[in-house]
């Protein structure tokens, strides 16, 4: 599956999400997320942790509270 996905252009997985996604539609709930990345382990051998993101929160918290705000 993973050479798979690699052949599709996938370079990474969110699974959390996805597991979120499939009780909501299980449920027939609304769901959505949004993603902020501050940290890739998709190649472990070259893996730069970059503070975290943590100079980038703040605008990530405000782009996510802007979109709650519209919905």
């Amino acid at each position: 599956m993973v050479q798979y996905r690699l052949s599709e252009g996938c370079s990474a997985v969110e699974m959390e999400c996805a597991a979120l996604a499939a009780c909501a539609q299980k449920r027939g709930a609304s769901f959505g997320q949004f993603f902020f990345t501050a940290d890739s382990l998709a190649n472990v051998t070259e893996h730069d942790e970059r503070n975290w993101g943590i100079p980038s929160h703040s605008r990530a918290l405000h782009l996510a509270l802007d979109l709650i705000c519209k919905i």
